[in-house]
């Protein structure tokens, strides 16, 4: 599904399904205005990505978004995301059942240039464990972070290599989080803030 200055959704009874091959995108929107707004479910298998957002995104609180290995759940240039309890992202090995996928990321914001400042509570958006080399979230490039996670009931396990948050902000209130982080692999981050 593609918007160019325009609003784009998939309903509570839409399925999109990035299955037949991988670097797919489930939802994506170029120009600088218009809204992603996801309330059904997207799946995708290794190297795909769920929701490629240009401008707004919204996560309802029935969207359901699982990529696979190098895969990325939710990819922002703008940082303007609002998350609902009980939207989820799953990052499993394939795309389904129940391995964790390696390589993967729940949640890109990269500022290229509107990005600046990040506020946004997830509502333990991320479900399940991460895999070898993961991350959580990844915010690149952002100087201002407001990060919280009000929820804090789902506990999340990481492998080997895995960051559950990864930040390069320097500014904002920073990173307030509830939910429950187990290292079950070696050289494990729960959070990282890359100071210059």
């Amino acid at each position: 599904m593609v918007a160019e200055n325009s609003n784009i959704t998939n309903d509570a009874l839409g399925t999109i399904k990035l299955t037949n091959t991988t670097e797919n995108v489930g939802m994506y929107s170029k120009g600088t205005t218009g809204t992603i707004t996801n309330n059904g479910k997207i799946e995708g298998i290794d190297q795909t990505i769920g929701i490629y957002g240009n401008t707004s995104t919204v996560l309802g609180n029935t969207s359901s978004i699982t990529v696979g290995d190098s895969g990325v759940g939710l990819y922002s240039s703008t940082g303007d995301i609002t998350v609902s309890s009980g939207a989820k992202i799953k990052l499993l090995k394939g795309g389904t059942g129940t391995t964790p996928a390696d390589g993967a990321t729940g949640v890109f914001v990269e500022n290229k240039g509107s990005a600046v400042s990040v506020n946004v509570n997830v509502h333990d958006l991320i479900e399940g464990p991460l895999g070898k080399r993961s991350y959580g979230y990844f915010f690149k490039g952002v100087s201002n972070l407001a990060y919280t996670n009000t929820n804090g009931s789902a506990p999340v396990t990481l492998d080997d290599g895995a960051i559950f948050i990864y930040s390069e902000a320097t500014g904002g209130t920073g990173i307030q989080n509830a939910q429950d982080l187990t290292a079950a692999g070696n050289d494990v981050i729960e959070y990282i803030k890359k100071v210059e």
